[in-house]
């Protein structure tokens, strides 16, 4: 069949109504766009970790010692910990039930969570919540950006020249 133009008009049978509901909408978008980057930048640290760990099996079995490629990884590797930590807070305390300050990752997870079905207007903790998640999140950008596409490949350009397998 053609398209067929209607209109959706709201129930309007909540308890707390968005004062503003196309502002509502714009803020959930927000969250979920932020959300959306935070999964990809895991993703990518992700691809980082397993990289590494084959980086590290090829560095043991180069025939000749290479202790200066292993000192490279494992500082790297250092490095991609720290910023999944600061990205997504640590998984050790968070075993241990110790308390630890709000993550990019937990904030912009809950707030997403809260405002999924609620019709009500975002809080102001929820705007501040996402305004420090956001700044958080934009500060470890560029460092998880330089160490996938500079000093990853720069590692694996050594290994290369040592005759790694």
């Amino acid at each position: 069949g053609s398209p067929v133009k209607f209109n959706v008009i709201p129930l309007n049978n909540t308890v707390l109504p968005a004062i503003d509901r196309s502002e509502k909408v714009a803020f959930q978008r927000q969250v979920e766009e932020l959300k959306r980057s935070i999964q990809g930048a895991n993703q990518v640290i992700q691809e980082m970790k397993n990289k590494l760990e084959h980086i590290d099996a090829a560095i043991k079995i180069t025939e000749k010692p290479t202790p200066e490629l292993a000192s490279i990884s494992r500082s790297i590797s250092e490095r991609v910990n720290s910023l999944n930590r600061q990205l997504n807070g640590d998984r050790e305390k968070s075993k241990l039930d110790i308390d630890q300050i709000p993550s990019p990752s937990s904030r912009i997870g809950r707030i997403s969570w809260e405002q999924r079905y609620s019709t009500a207007t975002p809080t102001k903790t929820h705007r501040d919540s996402y305004a420090i998640a956001k700044e958080e999140y934009e500060e470890l950008v560029d460092f998880i950006k330089e160490i996938a596409t500079v000093d990853i490949p720069a590692l694996e350009r050594m290994l290369e020249d040592a005759g790694a397998p």
